[in-house]
């Protein structure tokens, strides 16, 4: 039986990958688990590893919307948005989602992929928000995180 992977896309650039599942080490989608399903009832996760960041999402059927927030330091918890993580496990609510993505990027936030082609699923897909530019170290790690958080929600979709 061949590998399992995902399409990762960045919205922005245009840039995308295949994402074996072999990258994500069960481990990590055991600890990642219960803070994804917080997220997804709409509350404020912490990420491991990565203090003064949280997520949040939600979902629909085999799809769902995680946002990556900054705590801005120096306030009373004011959050911006970082990242948006679209993921898709059937592309009936990937179409949606994909448009989803690209309305939400509107004018403010140029995309290099087409709204109406979205990728085989299943697929996740980063798009970049204004907290990136308050902290562009976080490029180093958010990568690894959207997909990490993909194949969590894919294997919770599973079970």
């Amino acid at each position: 039986m061949s590998e399992r992977y995902l399409w990762h896309v960045t919205l922005t650039s245009g840039d995308r990958r295949r994402s074996p599942r072999s990258e994500v080490a069960a481990e990590t989608i055991r600890i990642l688990r219960p803070l994804l399903d917080l997220a997804l009832r709409g509350e404020h996760a912490p990420v491991p590893g990565q203090p003064g960041y949280t997520m949040t999402g939600g979902s629909t059927g085999r799809c769902a919307m995680v946002t990556l927030w900054r705590i801005l330091p120096d306030t009373t918890g004011e959050r911006v948005p970082v990242l948006h993580v679209g993921i898709a496990g059937h592309s009936r609510c990937g179409a949606a989602l994909w448009r989803s993505l690209h309305e939400l990027a509107g004018a403010r936030l140029p995309v290099a992929t087409n709204p109406d082609r979205q990728p085989v699923t299943p697929w996740c897909a980063d798009l970049l928000d204004i907290g990136l530019a308050m902290d562009p170290q976080v490029t180093g790690w958010t990568g690894d995180w959207s997909r990490c958080i993909a194949w969590t929600y894919l294997m919770m979709t599973e079970e």
